[in-house]
């Protein structure tokens, strides 16, 4: 009950972000004092490297794909290494580097290409960071992956074009990480 009541209240808070530009951008770029301010729980060790540090606009994990996306009879599943998982964790990760990833893994694995893959990744790595409490409960060493129903996907379809915003909300809302 206290995950839905979550749920509730974040969907408001970002229903009200949706209707202001400026104060989306803000939030996009930088959640974490908008959130504390909110009233949700914040994970104390994010770290937050300047936009213009070197290191803040990429990430190595080491790994050739560290986020990858698999396309089955089910939906997709996005799945991410450990060191990406304990790069959202830590906070060691910024919301641009992410959002690369994850059109990336998109791209390469036939699911969306263009406009609707940025739309989609941009929302999707924001709501990602805001999950990072669950993904640190979650991960056993071995990183997560997201599964996503084709019936989450009809879900999605209708609020797509209101962009990023609409697509963090769902991905909040519906789709949960499990184990490696």
């Amino acid at each position: 009950m206290l995950n839905q009541k979550l749920t509730d209240e974040f969907s408001k808070f970002y229903a009200d972000l949706s209707g202001d530009k400026a104060k989306l951008d803000a939030f996009l770029a930088d959640p974490v004092p908008q959130l504390h301010a909110a009233g949700f729980p914040v994970l104390p060790t994010r770290f937050h490297p300047p936009i213009a540090d070197p290191a803040a606009q990429s990430f190595d994990s080491g790994a050739s794909n560290p986020i990858s996306v698999n396309t089955c009879w089910w939906g997709i599943e996005i799945v991410m290494d450990e060191a990406t998982t304990q790069g959202i964790i830590s906070g060691g990760i910024a919301l641009g580097p992410l959002v690369s990833l994850i059109q990336a893994g998109l791209i390469v694995g036939g699911v969306l290409a263009g406009p609707v893959a940025i739309a989609f990744a941009a929302g999707t790595a924001a709501a990602i960071i805001v999950k990072a409490q669950e993904i640190r409960v979650i991960d056993n060493g071995n990183g997560v992956y997201w599964p996503i129903s084709w019936l989450q996907w009809a879900a999605l379809i209708p609020i797509l074009p209101l962009g990023p915003a609409s697509v963090s909300a769902w991905f909040v809302a519906l789709v949960h990480p499990l184990r490696n």
